[in-house]
């Protein structure tokens, strides 16, 4: 996919995965990336929008659903990896919030621009 002079959007970007995703972007030329973290973020590229987003939060997805600027890529990179045997659960509801429910919510049309 070329997305030279597009707008995407990448969840979970400040580290691994979804850090490697924004500068890639960047270097294929991306017009903005919009970089979804739970805490604050900062990057030296100005096409870099930092947004505050926890995907298991519905108030704060809907808050970055209306901060976009258009979309053309959704990236749902944000996930969460407890090491337990998922017995627990409130563990198990915080791993389908975020690696589940996160990714549908993101994904829905009021969600896009």
């Amino acid at each position: 996919m070329k997305i030279t002079n597009k707008i995407i959007f990448v969840t979970g970007a400040n580290r691994g995965i979804g850090e490697a995703l924004v500068t890639e972007s960047l270097r294929r030329g991306a017009s903005k990336v919009f970089a979804g973290t739970r805490g604050p973020f900062r990057h030296p590229d100005p096409r870099v929008v930092p947004l505050t987003l926890d995907v298991a939060s519905d108030s704060q997805i809907e808050r970055a659903a209306q901060e976009l600027e258009g979309l053309d890529l959704l990236v749902n990179n944000a996930g969460l990896a407890l090491h337990d045997d998922l017995g627990d659960l409130e563990a198990l509801q915080r791993q389908l919030a975020v690696n589940f429910l996160g990714p549908l919510k993101t994904s829905r049309p009021s969600f896009r621009c």
